[in-house]
């Protein structure tokens, strides 16, 4: 079951970057409200990326 959620969360982390890059390059669906919006979700994003899947190869061992 942790391993599903840690992968559940590595998806939904790469759809809020995805979804916030596309917001940054084309203005899509926020229309570029805010700039530094953008950037910190996307930092945020891949932190919890990184934390998910640190955690997800330690469930291996």
């Amino acid at each position: 079951m942790a391993k599903k959620l840690c992968l559940a969360a590595v998806i939904i982390c790469l759809l809020v970057f995805i979804l916030f890059t596309v917001d940054i390059s084309c203005g899509f669906p926020f229309s570029r409200a805010s700039i530094i919006m953008d950037v910190v979700m996307m930092v945020s994003s891949l932190t919890i990326l990184a934390l998910s899947w640190m955690t997800f190869r330690e469930q291996d061992k």
